[in-house]
């Protein structure tokens, strides 16, 4: 066989940090195209009602048969799980308002004018049918506690791994959070996660921490040893996976050894 052919040459460790720029780079499009199309991914119309889709800031106006409809939203989501919409019309309306409840949240709570409501899960989505006043405020509230995530056990990689994820974020260590040698760390079963907003970090993201172990060797220690280490006490800190590598370079991980 050819030395020189590409599966024997030196490849190139992975870098741990975010690559800057590719020859080819389809992200700038494909950003302008989803933010020109978003409108279409948050809300849709039919002559039943209105669906939210998403939930963003913001103001929409929709048809329901001969009645225009503006719904405005106002919500701090993914980072707050309340979200309030307020419905302007010019003359009482029946109609559906449906509202997604994610497949991540275990607990969704509704609200019509302060006051609690029942409500019927269709498809995913909250039915609220009702004839709407102008000036009518729904607020729904999702349950967004730090979830523990596992993989199949098929998927040999995270096995006796885990990764954290609150609403709809998934969560990643960093180096510059928690020292080099993140494959070292430890998340007891037990441990409590606690979440927190830190404004003044990458442009204002929820923050998880917990009690955690690290496994400490002596750095001048054989590659194999019999010596496990020690079992050092230290904090955890986790980030949205989505902003990792726009601080210092370094170590990231997702999958977290448990114990």
């Amino acid at each position: 066989m050819d030395p020189q052919a590409p599966y024997f040459r030196k490849r190139e460790r992975i870098k741990p940090f975010r690559q800057g720029w590719f020859d080819t780079a389809c992200c700038p499009p494909n950003v302008i195209r989803t933010l020109a199309a978003l409108g279409q991914y948050l809300y849709s119309e039919n002559s039943d009602g209105v669906a939210v889709h998403l939930y963003v800031s913001g103001e929409v106006t929709a048809h329901v048969g001969d009645a225009v409809v503006t719904l405005t939203q106002e919500t701090k989501y993914p980072w707050d799980g309340d979200v309030a919409i307020t419905v302007e019309l010019e003359n009482p309306t029946e109609f559906d308002l449906r509202l997604r409840i994610p497949g991540w949240c275990k607990d969704a709570e509704l609200e019509i004018n302060g006051t609690p409501v029942e409500y019927q899960t269709e498809n995913g989505y909250a039915r609220l049918h009702r004839a709407w006043l102008s000036g009518d405020t729904v607020v729904l509230r999702l349950a967004m506690p730090v979830q523990r995530i596992y993989s199949d056990r098929r998927v040999s990689s995270s096995a006796g791994k885990v990764a954290l994820q609150r609403g709809p974020i998934v969560y990643c260590l960093e180096e510059v959070d928690n020292r080099t040698g993140l494959n070292a760390v430890v998340l007891p079963r037990d441990s409590e996660l606690n979440s927190e907003f830190e404004e003044s970090l990458l442009g204002g993201v929820a923050t998880i921490s917990a009690s955690a172990l690290k496994i400490d060797r002596d750095a001048g220690e054989s590659l194999y040893s019999t010596n496990p280490g020690r079992l050092a006490d230290t904090t955890l800190k986790a980030v949205p996976y989505a902003v990792w590598g726009n601080r210092e370079r370094g170590e990231m991980l997702v999958w977290i050894n448990e114990a």
